[in-house]
């Protein structure tokens, strides 16, 4: 047997992100009408691609685009090739139709939460199968004039519906679902759902007679009694209103949310601000209690003076330097040597031990030991502990 090998004759290039899903359009390739299919991307947009009848290679014909707001992940021709139907993340399904060549979006089904996953046509291209993230399977039938009108919710698994297909020649639809099920849905008519039921009946009386609570499950029918009320009085096709209820309920929380953040945050900064400014006004009223020390000690001398006298704290005149200033010596108008301590602090408590040992030290007497006045005015200091209180203050 020859050796069957594939090489690779073209390269399709066009789309900027990773491409998801293609699909033939089943009206073309044959009688002479070129081969042509249909690709969507990562990149919002689908692709029309034809095939050269000459050199059978293929070229994009049409970029469909604007529509989308999300990644298209699925695309699908109905069986006739006029229509193209393309779901995508942002929830929706666009219906395109060829109009002379040109494409155009002429409807958009919308009602599932989620990213819609996949999307199939039935044999007939009457009916437009679409699942998705929000486990649901949607019937769509197409109506004249291209409208669409949603005819069935399916709700039965209980995970992500990953695809849809529905069987070449029945309207029997397959879905398959991230709960590692596949189920198959097929509609049934009056007497077959008449028919069905009546076994239920049956089933249901043979095998829960003695139970106040009973239910059984035939294949698409589902019966239940009981003495209490176990259902609601809405119908199936309220599923696609309700579905756009708990959205806006979504909204609204999500609203609310935001502004009990926005108020926690405020909140939060107002209290760091009046803790701060609290701080302020005790370290004023602290400070103000040391001025009346000050004045109070008559140890009162300018602070012009001292730096006059200092040479301005020049470092020539410093005679050592302790933990909270230096000292230097300074020579008054009056002829008087003095030694100047000049404080270094970032707080008034040094303020307080500053002058706590200047008013010791001047009711100090011993021979060897000649007093000096050695503070400034209240009014300097005042001017300099505003100018620096968020830093270093020198007095």
């Amino acid at each position: 047997m020859e050796r069957l090998e594939l090489k690779e004759v073209q390269k399709l290039e066009g789309h900027t992100d990773r491409v998801w899903s293609l699909d033939w359009n089943p009206a073309t390739g044959h009688a002479g009408v070129p081969l042509v299919f249909a690709s969507c991307s990562g990149d919002k947009t689908v692709r029309i691609w034809e095939q050269n009848l000459s050199n059978s290679l293929f070229s994009c014909k049409a970029v469909l685009e604007e529509t989308h707001t999300r990644t298209v992940r699925s695309c699908a021709w109905s069986p006739s090739g006029k229509l193209l139907a393309t779901a995508s993340f942002d929830a929706t399904t666009a219906i395109w139709e060829n109009v002379g060549g040109d494409f155009e979006c002429v409807s958009t089904l919308e009602g599932h939460e989620n990213e819609v996953k996949s999307v199939s046509w039935n044999a007939s291209g009457t009916l437009l199968a679409t699942c998705s993230r929000d486990k649901s399977v949607w019937i769509w039938e197409v109506q004249p004039g291209n409208e669409f009108e949603c005819v069935s919710v399916l709700q039965g698994h209980t995970q992500d519906v990953k695809m849809v297909r529905w069987h070449p020649t029945e309207d029997i639809l397959f879905s398959c679902s991230y709960d590692n099920n596949i189920k198959c849905w097929k509609f049934v008519t009056g007497g077959n759902c008449r028919r069905c039921l009546e076994d239920a009946v049956t089933r249901i009386g043979s095998s829960c007679r003695k139970k106040e609570d009973g239910r059984a499950l035939n294949s698409g029918c589902y019966l239940r009694h009981s003495p209490h009320k176990f259902y609601n009085n809405s119908s199936s096709n309220d599923v696609a209103a309700g579905n756009r209820g708990h959205r806006k309920m979504a909204i609204i929380l999500a609203a609310s949310s935001a502004v009990l953040a926005l108020l926690l945050v405020t909140a939060t900064m107002g209290f760091f601000i009046r803790k701060n400014v609290m701080r302020k006004r005790r370290e004023r009223k602290q400070f103000g209690t040391l001025l009346d020390t000050v004045n109070k000690s008559k140890l009162n001398v300018p602070y012009e003076i001292l730096e006059k006298a200092t040479n301005y704290f020049n470092d020539d005149n410093k005679l050592g330097q302790g933990g909270s200033g230096s000292v230097y010596k300074g020579v008054m108008p009056d002829g008087n040597t003095v030694a100047v301590k000049r404080l270094s602090f970032n707080s008034t408590q040094w303020v307080d031990h500053f002058f706590n040992e200047v008013n010791l030290i001047s009711g100090v007497h011993h021979k060897n030991y000649e007093r000096r006045k050695n503070t400034y005015t209240s009014e300097s200091l005042r001017q300099r502990f505003n100018r620096d209180s968020e830093g270093m203050l020198q007095a």
